[in-house]
């Protein structure tokens, strides 16, 4: 479908505040900003489009512009894990991109996404060139297995309740420093996709939402979920919030000038 040079002119635009405003490549230098816009090529998918399979060789690296994309793995019996989402200012294709191999997972649009691609060759250079780019997306990496050891560990040692209300926490984003009683859930997501988040058939994880929803925890509606009590749910998920001082360091990274 064409676009017209206003709606490109517009992507430009939410692509240059993006990239000036996201912790991955806000306290970049200004050259690295700029070789990432004159360099790379903005691309619109829609919703369920395809941006990588697992196993095959991947797209040019991206940066999300606008949209959510989500990931997951599939076995050989078919069977689907939805691992997780990613928001605008994050980048698809990293593990791949550092080791040139294959994509680790398929990647599809969760909703009508906007991708800034730029070529792998660019990207290395840049990663050369930008010490600070290069503690950024190593920084990225370390925070993906920190989840990854967190996602392990769940899994071995915990019930599925506990599961269940750590996963909320993490789809509100802020849970664990959030300071208010409450938070949504910021993206539309079915029983279902929640269920293969969690690990776990449709009906368990319906029983679950249902215990937390009775107990007054939660509140559910048509693809939406919101924490009513998030103090409640990190004592079912058995984590404390974070101090003040963690929390000013976690917020200064997400600003881009943590250190």
């Amino acid at each position: 479908m064409a676009h017209s040079s206003q709606e490109h002119t517009n992507w430009r635009q939410t692509a240059e505040r993006v990239l000036s405003t996201a912790p991955l490549f806000a306290n970049c230098s200004i050259a690295t900003r700029t070789a990432l816009m004159e360099s790379g090529r903005l691309v619109r998918l829609e919703k369920d489009a395809v941006v990588a399979r697992q196993d095959e060789l991947p797209d040019p690296p991206s940066v999300i512009i606008d949209g959510l994309l989500a990931y997951s793995r599939t076995a050989a019996n078919g069977k689907r894990y939805l691992i997780g989402f990613l928001r605008p200012g994050n980048l698809v294709h990293l593990v791949a991109m550092l080791d040139g191999q294959l994509s680790v997972h398929d990647v599809e649009c969760h909703e009508p996404s906007l991708l800034l691609q730029v070529t792998h060759e660019r990207f290395d250079a840049l990663l050369m060139q930008d010490p600070v780019l290069n503690r950024n997306v190593m920084r990225l990496l370390c925070r993906r297995e920190r989840a990854l050891y967190d996602w392990l560990s769940g899994r071995m040692l915990l019930g599925l309740q506990e599961r269940c209300a750590r996963l909320l926490l993490w789809l509100v984003d802020d849970g664990f420093g959030s300071t208010t009683p409450s938070a949504a859930v910021p993206l539309k997501l079915s029983q279902e996709e929640f269920a293969e988040m969690l690990g776990c058939t449709r009906q368990a994880a319906g029983k679950e939402l249902l215990v937390l929803r009775r107990e007054g925890i939660i509140e559910t509606s048509y693809s939406h979920l919101e924490v009513r009590d998030l103090d409640a749910l990190r004592r079912i998920a058995m984590v404390q919030p974070r101090s003040r001082v963690a929390s000013e360091v976690v917020g200064r990274h997400r600003r881009g000038d943590g250190h």
